[in-house]
Parts: structure tokens; C-alpha cells; sequence
């Protein structure tokens, strides 16, 4: 497949593999099965989230595949410390081993959390992902579709609940599997401004529909499920990338810069008032 060859140059994995060398992932693998520098809290959850990797596809719910992803994600959380492992890094690698071998899939997941994504999106406090989410997202949407963006705050929506699991797995739960493809491709050439202008993209193409209802349920299953219903990503591509296509980028940085210090400092409070509770129970 040509987004084999395509994916691993642009993404950045190609220079990835050979700045460490060949021998780096399979000393890993040695690592591990001498269980050194092992983090067991990851490897006991990555063993859990395996058999609810994609259950029932035809191509990755087999034995061989589960244990491919296992090595993966368990040797990654070897080499990325301050991760470990993140739930929804195992549904980004499933997709990438119907596309490449082990160690290149290795190479690929390294590339995308740490080039292609914000550095604290998949560490234990998601603070990057909360920021993307929480903040950016819902900005953007209200300066880009301010009609929708009102009607949703209107109807009590919590838009980040239901759009958390699109940016954490970059879609690769939720659109059909061409659409998902397509948006690998342009995400692995453009950066991660792709999954913000396709999110933006999937509430303009449904709007119209969104604004007929009003019963809150109703509201969030539409919404959970707007990727599964992107099967016209002709469509999709076209309203995401000509109604957000510029200057997004520039929206997105800006954003980020002004959240990320309100996002520390929530995280900073839920983390003292953790403390205190516990400080109270040893009194």
C-alpha cells in the first residue's frame, strides 16, 4: 500500500527509526521480557484493553494481532515514561497494524505522540487533551458556527464529553474506515489542525438536522455518533477544509497558549484538594 511508504515518511517515523537504530525496539522487547524498568500498572491495564481492541474485526481480532499489540504498547510504555500507557493508544495502533509491520507501527505511535500531538496529551493528567477539548474546541465553535455552538449551550449539551474520544483516538473509534483513512492522510501531512477542522466540519454538515432538536438525549446521541455517519468524506473534506481551512492554525496556537495555564491551574487544584482529602483520613 502506497500509505505505507507515505505515512511513515511524512509522519516523521522513517526519521525516528533511523535515529535510534534498528535494534532499539527489539533490545525493548528484550527489556520487557526481562521485565526491566516495566511499569506493571501499564502492562496490567494495556492486558485489559486488549480484548476490547476493535472485538469482532476481521483482521485484528486474532491472537496474532492482540500480541502485536500488547509488545507495542507495553514496549512503548518502556521507552515513554511519563505516558506509560493512555487508553485509546491501543485503538490508534490496531488501525496502523492493518498498514504496517510491528516495529514500523512502533515507529508510528512514537511519531504521533511525540511530534504530531501536544506533548501532555496522553500523560496521566491529559492535560494537553483537556485543553484541545475543553477549551479550544469549544472556542472554536463558538466563533466558527456560533448558531449551533448557542443552541447546544441552550439544551444543556456538554459538547466536550461527547467529542473527547474523536481528538484522544483521532477518529479511529468512530468514522468509517475509508473516511478514517482519508483523515490519517491529511493528519500525518498537516499536523493535528486536521481533527480540529474535521470536528468543525462534521457539526457544520450536520447543523441543520441539530437545530430540529431540542430534547437534550436526543442532542447527545446525534452528536456521539456524527463520525459514524461520515461516509461521504467527499462531502466532509469539502466543508471542512473550505469553511476552516485558513487561519486555523494560527486560532488553534493562540488558544492553546491562553488555556493551558487555566488548565494547570484546575488540575493543580483537583491535585491539593486530593491531598487534603488524604492528609484528612490519616489524621
Amino acid at each position: 500500500s502506497h500509505r505505507r511508504e507515505i505515512w511513515f515518511q511524512v509522519s516523521g517515523a522513517a526519521l525516528k527509526q533511523k535515529k535510534y537504530g534498528s535494534n532499539y525496539y527489539f533490545n525493548l522487547i528484550e527489556q520487557l521480557q526481562r521485565l526491566e524498568n516495566v511499569n506493571m500498572i501499564a502492562i496490567d491495564q494495556i492486558e485489559k484493553d486488549i480484548r476490547r481492541t476493535f472485538p469482532g474485526h476481521p483482521i485484528l481480532d486474532t491472537t496474532q494481532m492482540q500480541n502485536r499489540l500488547k509488545r507495542i504498547l507495553s514496549v512503548y510504555s518502556i521507552r515513554n515514561t511519563a505516558i506509560g500507557y493512555c487508553q485509546s493508544m491501543n485503538f490508534i495502533v490496531a488501525i496502523l497494524l492493518i498498514f504496517f509491520d510491528e516495529e514500523e507501527c512502533f515507529w508510528m505511535l512514537s511519531a504521533i505522540i511525540e511530534d504530531l500531538l501536544p506533548p501532555q496529551y496522553f500523560t496521566p493528567s491529559l492535560m494537553d487533551s483537556h485543553v484541545d477539548v475543553n477549551y479550544v474546541f469549544v472556542n472554536l465553535l463558538k466563533e466558527k458556527l456560533p448558531k449551533i455552538s448557542d443552541w447546544l449551550v441552550k439544551n444543556n449539551v456538554a459538547v466536550p464529553l461527547l467529542i473527547s474520544q474523536w481528538f484522544m483516538c483521532i477518529f479511529a473509534c468512530d468514522c468509517p474506515t475509508e473516511t478514517l483513512f482519508r483523515i490519517w492522510d491529511t493528519f500525518f501531512f498537516e499536523g493535528d489542525e486536521v481533527i480540529f477542522k474535521i470536528a468543525l466540519g462534521l457539526f457544520a454538515k450536520f447543523e441543520h438536522e441539530m437545530m430540529q432538536i431540542s430534547t437534550q438525549i436526543y442532542l447527545y446521541n446525534l452528536i456521539r455518533d456524527l463520525p459514524k455517519r461520515a461516509f461521504d468524506f467527499e462531502d466532509l473534506f469539502s466543508i471542512a477544509f473550505s469553511k476552516f481551512g485558513s487561519s486555523i492554525k494560527e486560532r488553534i496556537s493562540r488558544l492553546r497558549s491562553i488555556s493551558r495555564p487555566r488548565v494547570m491551574a484546575d488540575l493543580k487544584q483537583i491535585q491539593d484538594r486530593r491531598a487534603e482529602i488524604a492528609a484528612s483520613r490519616l489524621v
